[in-house]
């Protein structure tokens, strides 16, 4: 299906910080400057004028090229996770964000150490409150437990081996399961975004399931691949057996576009069951870590699943 990692980099705040009411956007910007000043040779300010972005660790994460032979664009192999954080850190305090990298893209971990060390040193936000790089740490899937990768003994780092969630996904699938949209969803559906009122399950898990087969076509490409016509025949088989959505409303400034954009989506819980989560439990079961929907950079379409009732 996919092969990932889990990171978790711990930070010590040397100043105080104030992060935003929603700080996806706060972190992609000055993790994705930071990467940008490590491996940037041309300084040029739009990547798409720079001849040599095809091979820029920078372009590949932030700027992921555009899949012009299928007529879409490419989903990004880095996931942020950002919702554990709260808005206010004094100075000698500890914090921490997560991130997903997808097959080939662990490769760049090294980058990514860097990239958050420069962060710390310019500083976020208006009063470029300065943060230290404490510990980088890899998630071992099979027993949950976290394992230090930096500092790392001898000052090289080893890259681990990514999680084969084909081989690896955890048990029986469940007689139902209950979905917890914990950062805003945001979906389309026929060009419109996914409401409250119109979320639906086979909208979402269809979304999901091509979302991941791209993943692996761009980013994981030895891999084998996966028929998809079962996975969303499949769906069709689901039901959503109760539900409490809602819509959550989130803005932030792009410097780029220079205006604020509406980045809200569908947060809550749900309920799904039917005999097609035996097929769907594995893809499911990814879809935390890789996260559905759009702006999954910012930490958007973070969900998490608990099993519910016997397993089938």
């Amino acid at each position: 299906m996919l092969r990932i990692s889990r990171y978790r980099f711990t930070f010590h705040a040397r100043d105080p910080i104030q992060f935003p009411a929603f700080p996806g956007s706060a972190v992609r910007g000055i993790f994705g400057h930071g990467l940008k000043r490590s491996v940037c040779v041309t300084r040029l300010n739009d990547c798409n004028e720079c001849e040599i972005r095809s091979h820029c660790v920078y372009s590949y994460l932030f700027e992921t090229p555009v899949m012009v032979e299928k007529g879409r664009n490419a989903p990004h192999p880095l996931v942020l996770d950002v919702h554990q954080l709260v808005q206010r850190y004094e100075s000698g305090e500890a914090f921490s964000v997560e991130a997903t990298l997808v097959g080939k893209a662990n490769r760049n971990l090294p980058y990514l150490i860097q990239a958050w060390q420069r962060a710390g040193q310019r500083g976020l936000g208006r009063e470029n409150a300065r943060f230290s790089l404490k510990q980088a740490d890899v998630l071992d899937f099979q027993s949950r437990s976290w394992q230090q990768l930096f500092p790392a003994e001898g000052g090289a780092i080893e890259l681990p081996e990514p999680f084969d969630f084909e081989t690896g996904s955890e048990g029986a699938s469940p007689a139902t399961a209950r979905v917890s949209l914990v950062t805003p969803y945001r979906g389309k559906r026929n060009g419109h975004l996914v409401t409250p009122e119109s979320f639906n399950i086979q909208g979402f898990m269809v979304s999901l399931i091509r979302r991941i087969s791209r993943l692996q076509e761009l980013h994981d490409p030895d891999y084998a691949r996966v028929d998809l016509a079962p996975l969303i025949h499949a769906t069709s088989e689901l039901s959503i057996i109760d539900s409490d959505l809602k819509w959550k409303d989130w803005t932030r400034h792009s410097s780029r576009q220079r205006a604020y954009m509406n980045m809200g989506g569908v947060v809550g819980t749900f309920t799904v069951s039917g005999e097609g989560l035996r097929l769907l439990w594995p893809g499911l079961q990814l879809g935390q870590w890789t996260h559905a929907g759009k702006n999954t950079l910012l930490g958007l379409g973070e969900y998490q699943i608990q099993a519910e009732k016997d397993v089938v």
